[in-house]
């Protein structure tokens, strides 16, 4: 049971780090998705996710749709990064 737990931690820890990665390069390419958020306004971000992500889910894993739409290998990086403003600033 605990090797399970172990499992579904870190899958979700992954999944957020994708998220991360995702909303960063969402933010960095449509700067009208942070003042839309602030609103309550998701719009832009589901505009974005409809171009840039769900139209090409279903032809990559997680990672490589990640690489394909920041343009770079999953960085853990930015997850720390999220992190840290999210809950350190």
């Amino acid at each position: 049971m605990a090797e399970w737990r172990l499992g579904k931690l870190s899958n979700l820890h992954v999944e957020a780090m994708l998220a991360a990665s995702l909303y960063a390069a969402a933010t960095n390419d449509d700067t009208g998705v942070v003042p839309a958020l602030e609103r309550g306004d998701f719009s832009a971000l589901m505009a974005w996710l409809r171009t840039n992500v769900h139209c090409m889910e279903s032809q990559y894993s997680s990672t490589e749709l990640v690489e394909q739409t920041t343009g770079r290998l999953f960085d853990p990086e930015v997850f720390k990064i999220h992190l840290r403003e999210g809950y350190l600033d």
